[in-house]
Formats: C-alpha cells, sequence, structure tokens
C-alpha cells in the first residue's frame, strides 16, 4: 500500500501587531530590501530613536544573506515553543540582530507573540524539503518504536521553503502567553498582550 499525504500543517512564529495581514496577504519569503524598509520602526517608537546613528551600519554588519528568498516553517510546534521562541517574543530575527540587544526589550512592546497554523500543500515544497521532512518523521516514529516513553531525542522538525505561502492556506493563529526566551537565559515571559487586532 502506497501512503500518499499531500498536506502537512506546519506552523510559523512570528510578532505581529494584527495577524489579518498574514489572512489577506500570505506569508511571505524573507526579504533583505523589505526587512530593510522596516527600519522605520525606529522613527515610530522613541525609546529606539538612539539607533538612528548607527542603523545603517549594523544593518551592514549584520549583512546576513542566508534567509534570502527562504521561509521557515515547522511540523511540530513544540522545538518551536520550547527552543525558538525568541521569534514569537522579539519578532523578526533579522530586526532583532540590526537593532541589538538593548532594544529587544521595546521590541516585546510592540504586537503579540503569534503562532500561525498553515494547511501546507507538500507540493509547494521541493523534493528535498519532502526528503528531509520524511527522514525527521521516519526518526520520530523511530523513536516512538524503540525508546522508552520517557526517554526524548530532541528533533528539528523546522522546514525551509522557497516559494511563499498564500492567504487560503493560513488557516489559524494563536498567541502564548508563556514562552522560554533563549536569549535570556531560558527565562520566562509572560506576555501582557494575548490578543492582536485580528482577535478583535
Amino acid at each position: 500500500m502506497l501512503l500518499n499525504i499531500q498536506l502537512c500543517a506546519p506552523s510559523h512564529g512570528c510578532r505581529t501587531i494584527d495577524a489579518s495581514v498574514y489572512f489577506r496577504e500570505g506569508l511571505r519569503l524573507h526579504d533583505r530590501g523589505e526587512m530593510t524598509a522596516r527600519r522605520a520602526i525606529i522613527e515610530k517608537n522613541t525609546d529606539l530613536h538612539w539607533t538612528r546613528n548607527r542603523v545603517e551600519e549594523a544593518i551592514r554588519e549584520v549583512g546576513n544573506t542566508l534567509d534570502e528568498g527562504r521561509l521557515y516553517v515547522v511540523a511540530d510546534d513544540t522545538s518551536l515553543l520550547k527552543y525558538a521562541a525568541h521569534y514569537l517574543i522579539y519578532g523578526s530575527e533579522w530586526m532583532t540582530a540590526v537593532l541589538s540587544d538593548p532594544a529587544r526589550n521595546v521590541l516585546k512592546t510592540i504586537g503579540a507573540p503569534t503562532l500561525l497554523e498553515i494547511d501546507l500543500p507538500l507540493s509547494m515544497s521541493s523534493f528535498r524539503t519532502r526528503k528531509e521532512l520524511a527522514i525527521k518523521m521516519l526518526n520520530e516514529w523511530t523513536r516512538f518504536a524503540c525508546n522508552k516513553p520517557d526517554w526524548s531525542a530532541p528533533i528539528d522538525f523546522s522546514f525551509c521553503l522557497r516559494s511563499s505561502i498564500p492567504a487560503c492556506c493560513i488557516v489559524g493563529h494563536s498567541h502564548p502567553a508563556e514562552l522560554r526566551d533563549p536569549l535570556d537565559g531560558r527565562g520566562l515571559y509572560r506576555s501582557p498582550v494575548t490578543v492582536c487586532d485580528h482577535c478583535g
């Protein structure tokens, strides 16, 4: 019997003021130009005005084009929430790097930690990505089948897409109230905001 799985239900972590943008526009690939334009956040927040004189230099220093044209999602949000919650706490990793550590407290005040739920046709991913996901799923099955139930090997269920996710694939969202912050020694972060404008 051939198992034919055509749909995956991954998640994506971010921080947003209004999740409706994802339901209208979908989830776009990382675009360095678009991210650079977000430096307007500095003018909107007086607590970030001190970064004005250094932001252009910081953008050059960060200079990371690794994520350009890519989009990361996770097949199991457990590892995202447990080990990589900084995406939900601060938002864009690139923006966090550009604005530097002192700006993190400001980034935590913009929007709400958000976990997007996606129904993703696997045909949108490359063969390489599907193979990578299949290997991870086989590893997880092996863990359940062969190991004691109380032992858990950390498996990274993240995978990379090289095409944007259309709005019709965004099927839900939530706002976790408590997260472990990997940029703050895994300290407990309690979000003062657990709704966005889309929630009403």
